[in-house]
């Protein structure tokens, strides 16, 4: 289990107090891990501010301030920042940039604050208990004070079984436990339930006028460039994630010749991708990464999953340790890197899904969305829902639960690029694989940054004219293409072939390695029933059965329900 980068509680009415770690103000106590004291400025800040009768906490790292230098902001302790700027309120927080979460305790006026930075790239978990409210950023240092950790919020349960997010992102699996979405801030008085506030959202960005094509492209890279050299380290190593792919290429390109230019460390790379044994084995994407790695300086490892990763991600209770399919890839990440030193990943993580997607082709742009459904109408035609959708596992009835929680969602192939990004944003999705990480590997002394996701560049492509999404050639993702001129050699920039086939075939591989041992368990009966009420028992077996014949199946929602219902919690 692991321990939150950041804890407290706070006891309405309590006095002073007394003992234990961290700091104490009023019956508010703050905490954090003690691996990642002295770590940076990159994990978390502390401070009491004596003459405010303030307790303030930082996780993460605040990237912008305006009237601060990059040098001073990095210099400073950024809670007292955040202290000395709420005497004047929280109109101070649109205006920040990075990746954090930030926690203020005002003795004076008895209120608690929690506060998600504008995308909701730090996770911070509350359980509010009326007299008393505890808070971390680990849903594990929640549980001792659960009433009953065993019941389930079950449409959440439903959107983990079936990779999906349908429900209320507030929400947690853990019925009585929920989290900060993003741009908001939760508000605690004694007497009074949570009040939720939000400061930011992506409904703000406005829509870029008065500028030619040229223009705006030029302040794009501008905000590119500034967002990623604004989150690299100078205190401890820099690590970045490879794909081969548009977005963590983009971020290399800038990263690596800004810390050579700075004297800083070299960066040190990961790809998820297998090594293999000769040339001949590599295909396409280890080609990729190995010249993203090579032309921007950086050291590669390759990754791939092992069977220490598989054993230390089912290991993990889905309903405290957020795990999501790609934490099983990064635990293979972070163990290629065979470096137990600080670090912080810069991932290109949101690219895909919120800088130029959905970009579409010129003539795809002008079909009618009613002909372009036609090619979905023969699978639709001579294929049954109801069997599609048991690729969950789920039962029927279950199924037919989440088929009526999906049906409620809006449509994220309608209306305007601005629309679908906007909802992509705000579902919960693209937090999720951020909160999973930063909890389970800040015990390691392990964050991550999003460069392609600092609010300043969201919301200036929020405001992107539509035809700047559409590809005259053919090729999807135009904005970031034309965003990486001159940044990204052509090679890279022009790719449009990005499949990973190594990946999944590894992938494939580490589900027929480990299926005989879930077989054997789940046929003793090493299972928690009630968790497995949710499942069609029989056809999660037929599906163990086809992985060790090598059939292609559903790893990942296979993945899903093994860990949802293998766990022996204590």
């Amino acid at each position: 289990m692991h321990s939150a980068a950041i804890s407290g509680a706070l006891v309405f009415g309590a006095g002073d107090a007394q003992g234990g770690d961290g700091l104490m103000l009023g019956g508010c106590r703050l905490v954090t891990n003690p691996a990642l004291v002295d770590m940076g400025q990159v994990f978390t800040h502390l401070h009491r501010a004596k003459g405010q009768e303030l307790l303030v906490a930082v996780f993460g790292r605040i990237c912008h301030w305006p009237d601060l230098s990059d040098a001073d902001l990095r210099g400073a302790n950024q809670a007292q920042l955040v202290a000395q700027a709420y005497g004047e309120g929280l109109g101070f927080l649109p205006a920040l940039a990075g990746d954090f979460a930030i926690v203020i305790w005002d003795n004076i006026a008895q209120r608690l604050l929690l506060i998600s930075d504008h995308l909701g790239t730090r996770p911070l978990f509350y359980l509010d208990q009326g007299n008393a409210v505890y808070f971390a950023s680990a849903i594990a240092d929640l549980l001792p004070h659960c009433v009953d950790r065993d019941c389930l919020y079950t449409p959440k349960v439903l959107d983990f079984l079936h990779g999906a997010n349908t429900s209320d992102p507030r929400r947690e699996i853990i019925d009585e436990i929920r989290s900060l979405h993003m741009g908001e801030y939760v508000e605690f008085h004694a007497g009074q339930g949570a009040k939720v506030t939000p400061y930011w959202h992506p409904n703000d960005a406005p829509v870029q006028r008065g500028k030619s094509d040229a223009e705006l492209i030029s302040e794009l890279q501008d905000l590119l460039r500034l967002s990623v050299q604004q989150r690299v380290p100078h205190d401890i190593q820099l690590a970045l994630h490879i794909s081969g792919g548009l977005d963590s290429s983009a971020v290399a390109a800038i990263a690596g010749p800004y810390a050579k230019q700075q004297g800083l460390k070299r960066p040190i790379g990961v790809s998820w991708l297998p090594d293999a044994d000769t040339p001949d084995q590599r295909g396409p994407d280890h080609a990729y990464c190995a010249l993203a790695a090579q032309t921007y300086d950086v050291d590669l490892s390759w990754a791939g999953i092992k069977a220490c990763d598989q054993e230390a991600f089912f290991a993990l209770d889905p309903c405290v340790g957020n795990s999501t399919s790609t934490l099983l890839l990064e635990i293979g990440a972070q163990r290629a890197l065979k470096d137990d030193a600080p670090r912080l990943v810069l991932s290109g993580w949101g690219g895909d899904e919120v800088i130029s997607n959905p970009g579409r082709s010129k003539w795809r742009g002008r079909v009618p969305g009613w002909m372009r459904s036609l090619r979905h109408a023969p699978r639709a035609l001579f294929s049954r829902r109801s069997e599609r959708g048991n690729n969950s596992f789920l039962t029927p009835s279950y199924l037919a639960q989440f088929r009526a929680q999906e049906q409620a969602m809006p449509g994220l192939r309608d209306g305007t690029a601005r629309r679908r990004q906007i909802l992509r944003l705000t579902l919960g999705g693209i937090q999720e694989r951020m909160r999973s990480w930063s909890s389970y590997f800040a015990d390691q002394r392990v964050q991550f940054a999003y460069p392609l996701l600092d609010q300043r560049l969201v919301s200036f492509v929020l405001g992107l004219p539509p035809h700047l999404f559409t590809s005259e050639t053919g090729l999807r993702r135009n904005v970031i293409r034309l965003a990486t001129s001159g940044i990204l050699v052509d090679k890279l920039r022009l790719r449009n072939d990005k499949e990973e086939p190594a990946r999944f075939d590894d992938s494939a591989r580490a589900g027929r390695e480990i299926a005989p041992e879930f077989l054997a368990r789940l046929d003793a009966g090493a299972f928690d029933p009630a968790r497995a009420a949710f499942l069609d028992m029989d056809r999660l077996r037929q599906g163990l059965k086809d992985q060790v014949a090598g059939q292609k199946t559903q790893f990942g929602k296979i993945s899903n329900a093994l860990a949802l219902i293998l766990q022996s919690r204590p």
